[in-house]
């Protein structure tokens, strides 16, 4: 489980389609967060599920 696991942070720059991009922009504001945790919620799930 990755969760709790010190961080050391590295910038990562990748290119999005921009229908993605709105739709984790839509799901963020349902959640009320910003993009970037989302992308990090659901990278660390899908890790965590391997």
């Amino acid at each position: 489980m990755l969760t709790g696991r010190a961080s050391t942070l590295i910038w990562v720059e990748v290119d999005i389609a921009q229908w993605m991009v709105q739709s984790m922009d839509r799901q963020a504001r349902r959640l009320g967060i910003t993009r970037q945790p989302l992308i990090e919620m659901r990278l660390a799930a899908s890790l965590e599920a391997r």
